[in-house]
């Protein structure tokens, strides 16, 4: 984080609750406690543009509700100057987290979880799911993660999924996608470590 204030990188910090799949009381109070903390130590970090509160939950359980918009509230109490937002991969029509959200990220995987190997059917795929979730939300849209995995040092003319030159070719085709979409993309990095309650 020095670094990252130092030489004026942008830093989403984010809460370590990944793939949270329940929403009860004795994890809200532990996620609450965990923001808490995070929100001390960096508030005063001029890199830190915004608070994460999540990495794709099951926002589309009823119980995600009153969840995310509790935590969300707490997080705003603590710090009234920053946005709130999560990384989501539930469909947006059954979202029930993004509405407490000042910005929107999802995770898109285009041609490689979903139509893997299909680098045409990015620009397509992803400017319509965009521009959709905009009209949903009506709140900024981040693309939080995107990509795909390769083995390195296996490269293939014609390139296939796991090849390094598949990897590039799926990179340059979603860096080209962002000239025509709304959305903007971040680089993700993660640090170890999850949420629990005790």
């Amino acid at each position: 984080m020095d670094q990252a204030d130092a030489q004026g990188i942008a830093v989403i910090d984010e809460s370590p609750a990944v793939a949270l799949g329940s929403f009860d009381s004795a994890l809200l109070s532990a996620h609450k406690e965990r923001m808490t903390e995070m929100i001390q130590r960096d508030k005063n970090r001029p890199s830190v543009i915004m608070w994460s509160v999540a990495n794709e939950p099951e926002s589309a359980k009823k119980q995600a509700d009153s969840y995310f918009g509790e935590l969300v509230a707490h997080v705003k109490t603590l710090d009234t100057t920053r946005p709130v937002t999560a990384a989501l991969n539930a469909p947006y029509s059954k979202d029930l987290a993004g509405q407490y959200m000042d910005v929107i990220m999802h995770n898109n995987y285009v041609a490689w979880y979903d139509d893997p190997g299909s680098l045409q059917v990015i620009e397509p795929q992803t400017i319509s799911e965009y521009e959709a979730m905009y009209a949903h939300y009506g709140k900024p849209i981040m693309i939080s993660e995107y990509g795909a995995g390769a083995v390195a040092g296996l490269h293939a003319d014609p390139a296939f999924v796991y090849s390094e030159d598949f990897q590039a070719q799926l990179l340059f085709h979603h860096t080209a996608r962002l000239t025509s979409c709304a959305a903007r993309a971040t680089l993700w990095e993660s640090m170890s470590g999850t949420l629990q309650t005790s």
